[in-house]
């Protein structure tokens, strides 16, 4: 990755998301909206977001629609040529939103979703 150049703003990487902190890079300013509503929920707990958007829409959203059960068969060889050690200092925005993010239970919300996140609704 760092040969790559994947954190140089000059860097030959092709891709649409690169650099540091992605998910920060992604959300912008999402979290110091005010006025808008938003729920960021980690990837262990999407089904209880899709649960609460399906409360919202008033239908029946299937919380494996997009799940990729087959898995990424490169997982193991890509985690032993780029160790997460040698590039977790890029990533420490996005690990603290993600600590953030689990200590709330898995969501955070907007003030005016708070009450979702926090009803046994999406327990």
């Amino acid at each position: 990755l760092m040969s790559a150049g994947w954190f140089s703003p000059h860097g030959n990487v092709k891709y649409y998301f690169r650099g540091e902190d992605l998910q920060h890079q992604m959300l912008g300013e999402l979290l110091a909206t005010d006025g808008q509503d938003w729920m960021i929920c980690s990837m262990e707990d999407r089904a209880a977001a899709l649960r609460v958007l399906s409360g919202l829409l008033d239908r029946d959203l299937d919380s494996d629609i997009h799940v990729n059960h087959a898995g990424w068969n490169l997982t193991e060889d890509f985690k032993a040529r780029i160790p997460w050690s040698s590039v977790s200092d890029k990533f420490r925005k996005d690990q603290a939103l993600y600590d953030q993010v689990t200590a709330a239970g898995g969501c955070l919300a907007s003030p005016t979703l708070r009450h979702l996140a926090d009803a046994s609704l999406i327990a």
